[in-house]
């Protein structure tokens, strides 16, 4: 199960706007050391072309990180009904959740929880701490040179692209912590192939807006908004709503 598996009703969008609503409430409540976050770790994370998590593993509090998975169980218990059950377990057994935790052996103590749903609850409990790190490093460093696949911050491979219709430029986007970072335009981000002849892309024919930029050499994909301003907040949002994209690009044999 995940997010984007609900993206097409009007209760999963429901629901993804109330996960985004309490995230951008709790990321103010996070804390980031700032004896470990600098310009050094930075510079070194650009340096090596690790992802900031790499060098700084999140330190959510474990009341903040139980609380906020009660919150979140509630929401589900309230959008996902049919799976209450195993949501009530979830949120009885919070206290067990915190960084080192053993995820198999809970879930082989409690078979009644489905991995798929604990992997879920858990991943948007953590978010709130990779969105306050994501703005943390925005404030210091426009990330010009960081031309990767994956996200500088938590090493998601980026999920959306979008073009400046003025200057041609190309953005790439991270739908989890909403970091967004420059990438050669006429360039595959998985292979670096750029061979124009092998660079496609299609889109619908009712929204030629919204399109798919592939490339034939490694099989591989990106959702593209050609024009408009992406809110990085509602990223998510925006992903789980051109899921139809990314069924059209799998049926093609593409992955992402």
């Amino acid at each position: 199960m995940s997010l984007n598996d609900l993206g097409f009703s009007k209760k999963g969008q429901a629901l993804y706007k109330k996960i985004i609503a309490l995230q951008e409430e709790l990321k103010s409540q996070q804390v980031i050391p700032e004896d470990q976050f600098n310009q050094d770790i930075v510079a070194d994370m650009i340096r090596d072309g690790a992802p900031l998590i790499s060098k700084l593993p999140p330190c959510m509090g474990r009341d903040t990180f139980q609380d906020t998975i009660h919150r979140l169980c509630l929401l589900f218990i309230q959008y996902v009904p049919e799976r209450k059950g195993e949501i009530e377990e979830i949120m009885n057994l919070r206290s067990q959740f915190y960084a080192g935790m053993d995820i198999q052996a809970i879930l082989k103590e409690h078979k009644q929880i489905k991995a798929d749903l604990l992997a879920l609850i858990l991943e948007n409990a953590y978010r709130p701490y990779y969105l306050a790190l994501a703005e943390k490093l925005r404030n210091l460093n426009d990330l010009n040179t960081w031309e990767k696949h994956y996200c500088p911050v938590c090493g998601e491979t980026a999920s959306l692209a979008s073009l400046d219709e003025q200057d041609g430029q190309r953005f790439l986007w991270c739908s989890y912590c909403t970091t967004g970072w420059h990438f050669r335009r006429l360039a595959c981000l998985e292979c670096g192939n750029i061979n124009h002849e092998e660079l496609k892309y299609f889109y619908l024919e009712d929204d030629s807006n919204l399109q798919v930029h592939t490339c034939t050499k490694c099989k591989s994909y990106i959702k593209t908004v050609r024009r408009g301003v992406i809110k990085q907040k509602n990223l998510p949002l925006i992903d789980a709503q051109t899921v139809c994209l990314d069924l059209l690009a799998e049926r093609e044999g593409y992955r992402r």
